[in-house]
């Protein structure tokens, strides 16, 4: 596998030692060795705020499996179990709060706040080729309950139609990739220069890595940041932080995906309700929630 020299480096405020010790702190299983980590930058509508928010997500692939998770989620869990991290957390949050009162819009307010105050973002965490091979273990939580699911025969995921367009990402020549999945039309730019059937969230199944990944409503983006060899980073199977909790329930993908969907509505009715006794006309119309994969209704 060829890695051009003129890669990205991720720096990231956790060293590599640091999140090696944090999850055997937290009693989480290695089951492999992560050859190459890819940073992506997730982007996704926020129905709440209505802005467009953005989170860090990482891909650490090794030789028998790959994991997928939300790096922003686990900077905050990380930071959150230390007196340090705590103070630092808070430093964050007083920095947001004065560039949002600093702006001028609305939007742009509620953007800095999001964007800019330290809290946990996505849940999930994808498993490919894990518990075997072709197979692909995905933790989730829903309603404050913490769930998983397997999903079969993970390469044909997705049915993609390869074209002719190429473009350039962050120095590695990309080759177009089209298909429907799961009620959401998606363009994949993918590089054979880096020959791995794999890609940010469940996406995978094309002759090389998938560096970008968009639906047509530009609702959900994953575009890669950057990459790096490694060869002492443990890859390690999630276990629920809270207490009290146990371990993940078994469950039904469409379930949780709903459960999902109901919650967030339930935020909004509550939004709503307060906006209507404080006298605002703002109203979120329910209707516009909806998630990624959206053949759970």
């Amino acid at each position: 596998m060829k890695i051009s020299i003129s890669i990205l480096f991720l720096f990231l405020s956790i060293g590599i030692h640091a999140q090696n010790q944090t999850m055997k702190a937290w009693g989480w299983q290695q089951v492999d060795t992560a050859y190459l980590i890819c940073q992506y930058k997730y982007s996704q509508y926020n129905y709440v705020a209505n802005v467009q928010t953005a989170e860090t997500t990482r891909l650490e692939v090794g030789k028998r499996l790959s994991k997928f998770y939300s790096y922003s989620t686990f900077e905050h869990d990380s930071l959150s179990s230390t007196p340090d991290g705590k103070q630092l957390i808070n430093q964050r949050f007083n920095e947001a709060l004065k560039q949002s009162a600093q702006a001028s819009r609305k939007e742009d307010k509620m953007k800095i706040l999001l964007m800019g105050i330290p809290s946990r973002a996505s849940e999930y965490m994808i498993y490919k080729n894990y518990p075997e091979n072709g197979r692909m273990l995905v933790q989730d939580a829903a309603s404050h309950e913490y769930y998983k699911y397997i999903e079969d025969d993970i390469q044909k995921l997705q049915s993609w139609e390869i074209a002719e367009d190429s473009m350039i990402i962050i120095g590695y020549s990309c080759q177009k990739a089209t298909c429907k999945w799961r009620g959401r039309k998606y363009t994949a730019w993918f590089t054979l220069d880096i020959p791995i059937s794999d890609g940010p969230y469940k996406f995978c199944g094309l002759p090389g890595l998938i560096m970008k990944v968009e639906d047509s409503k530009q609702l959900y983006c994953f575009e890669i940041q950057g990459i790096r060899k490694t060869d002492n980073e443990g890859i390690f199977l999630a276990e629920p932080r809270e207490e009290n909790v146990g371990g993940y329930k078994d469950a039904d993908r469409k379930e949780i995906i709903a459960k999902q969907a109901k919650s967030l509505k339930n935020v909004i009715r509550k939004l709503n309700r307060d906006m209507q006794q404080l006298g605002k006309s703002e109203r979120i119309f329910e209707d516009v929630v909806d998630a990624m994969e959206r053949d759970y209704k």
